[in-house]
This record gives structure tokens, sequence and C-alpha cells, in this order.
């Protein structure tokens, strides 16, 4: 058998090296673990439960009230992915400048961005994760303006985490009776912004308090960047930005910038307007990615291997199994015109 060409062999010694250094120089490829959670998954499926919040303690009056815990759970199925990049032999034994040494930097970029692409589809109700795969722990659609807070309880009332569509009226009980509603979300802006932080934080678990939800994350796509930064990061806001406000002569001091939100541009969301607040700061963040298999990729450049043999096509394929999935509803709502 011919000897390998030396630039095939080159090709073929540096497959390792050019992983590495994709995975050091991709500025997009992991950044996902920002808003979520990586678990690893050792069989066919991934099961995961949350048993919600037991009672508080009451006033002891006649025989105790025995509570029980009430499991509830999800299960998140993986699926196999593949990728498959194909060249001639002969371009490549012919390939004296390097050309197609391209090819490899661009698969290994092509799977540390999976996991990216995958999340973006499942928030976005797109791709391979449509259908039953939007559904959360309560079995609603995990962006839904209609949770229940107790799913065992239906007069302890619902929650939303979804203020797309302009937003939503939003009621809030005043101390001194009567009621008081509030538009919250919508297309991104000052009051918008304002609403949805400030009904987050109201967000009751199963014992009837509010649970501590604090948005640390807004996550955004690149055509909301200004807006996002504005009202944000900058310094004061000129009267008229703010309904409160009005009457002030002279720029206010922009509180937003004290809540300690930090804007997080995710670059692979294709709706230019849906934004989302997240509470990120628990063990386990409002999204994740189940690994099966990590990525495996294999070289069929031997004279012997049929593709080469029969067709003189060197091939290089990858598979791997995971799948994206949905945490807690109450970490994280969405929010858009």
């Amino acid at each position: 058998m011919s000897p390998i060409p030396t630039n095939l062999n080159i090709l073929l010694s540096d497959i390792n090296t050019a992983f590495g250094s994709v995975y050091l120089a991709d500025p997009l490829e992991s950044h996902w673990q920002e808003y979520a959670t990586e678990i690893p998954v050792t069989t066919n499926q991934l099961v995961l439960a949350w048993t919600g919040l037991m009672p508080k303690a009451r006033v002891w009056l006649g025989d105790r009230i025995v509570h029980s815990a009430a499991a509830q759970t999800a299960t998140f199925v993986p699926k196999p992915f593949e990728i498959t990049y194909e060249m001639d032999k002969f371009h490549l034994e012919d390939d004296i400048h390097g050309v197609y040494f391209r090819w490899i930097p661009d698969m290994v970029r092509q799977t540390r961005r999976w996991q990216s692409y995958e999340i973006r589809d499942l928030l976005e109700n797109a791709g391979a994760w449509t259908g039953s795969a939007q559904n959360g722990f309560d079995g609603l659609s995990f962006f839904n303006t209609a949770h229940q807070v107790d799913i065992y309880n239906s007069g302890a009332g619902t929650y939303s985490n979804d203020f797309s569509g302009g937003g939503a009226n939003v009621t809030y009980t005043k101390a001194n009776g009567g009621t008081v509603n509030v538009l919250t979300g919508g297309a991104f802006g000052v009051t918008a912004f304002k609403t949805a932080y400030e009904y987050f934080m109201t967000l009751k678990g199963e014992d009837g308090e509010r649970l501590g939800i604090r948005a640390g994350m807004l996550m955004h796509p690149i055509q909301l960047k200004t807006e996002v930064e504005i009202v944000l990061k900058n310094s004061s806001f000129a009267p008229p930005s703010w309904g409160t406000l009005t009457g002030q002569v002279g720029a206010a001091d922009n509180a937003f910038k004290r809540f300690g939100v930090t804007p997080y541009m995710n670059e692979y969301l294709n709706d230019p307007q849906m934004w989302y607040l997240a509470d990120t700061s628990r063990g386990v963040k409002p999204l994740g990615f189940g690994l099966r298999k990590a990525w495996q990729i294999v070289p069929r450049f031997a004279e012997t291997d049929a593709n080469v043999f029969d067709r003189h096509a060197m091939m290089l394929g990858g598979e791997a199994r995971g799948m994206p999935f949905f945490g807690y509803s109450f970490l994280m709502l969405r929010s858009g015109p």
C-alpha cells in the first residue's frame, strides 16, 4: 500500500490539536452554562422530581394536621445526534496550502455549540423540541399564563411566567381591601422591565409565601442590546422616561442600575423581540441539558475503509446523545410584544 501523503499525515495527527484550539478560541461555545445546568444521564431517560414546599407552621388548635410530600416528576428522553463530513481523497492529497484543514475546526465548532443550539430551540419552540418537550413539571407548557401555585390545591391560585403578546394585567390584592391591576411586561422598555422584575419577586410557593425569587439575568437577543444597555446601565433617565419622574427638573438617577440584573446577550436567539428574566442563583438553573453521551469523533481515513477504497472519500463522523430541558417554571419568565 502506498504511503499516506505528508499533508494527510499532518491532518490526521493534528485532529486533537484542532479540537483543543477550537475549544479555547470560540467565544460562543459554552456560555449556555450561565443559564442552564448540565446533568449527566446514565440511562435512556432522565427523571427529575420536585416535592413542592411543605405548609408553614400554624397556631396549634385541636389535633395536629399531618402533611405529606407530594412528588411531581418530569421525564426527559435524550436524542441521538450526528455530524458527518466528507472530502475527496485526491483533493486532500493535492492540498499543498492546507485549505481543506479548515473542515476539522469547523466540525469541532459545531459540536461545541450543540448545547447552545438545542437550548435555544427549546426556548423558542423550534427544531426537535416542539410538542410535549415544551411541558414543565406541572404538565403545562413551561411558559404559561396559568401555572398552579399548588397542583394539588386549585384554590391556591395561579401565576404566569409568560408576558409575551404585549404583556398582561396582573391583579394585586390591596391590604385595605379591593384590588389593583398592573399591566406587566410586553415589548422591552422601562415600564415593561420594571413591572416584570417586580412581579417576578412576588411569586409564591405551595406554603402561600413568596419564594424569594430575584432576577439576576436579563437574557436578550442581539437586536435588543442597545435598549437593554440603556435601561440597565445608564447612570440617569430623562424625566419623561418614567411616569413617576415627569415632574422632576433635570435627569433622574437610574434606580435600575442598582438592581443587580446582569444583561446577557444570547447571540443564538432568533426572535428579535423576546426577552427573558431568570433567577440563576439557585443550585439548579431554570434550564438544563442532559448529557447521555459526549461527542465521539471517528475518522474513516484508512485505505481499507469502504468509503476510501470504493469512492476515494475521506470521512469524519461524530455522534452524541442528549437533550435540553426546562427546570422550574418559577425561575424564568419571558416577555415581548
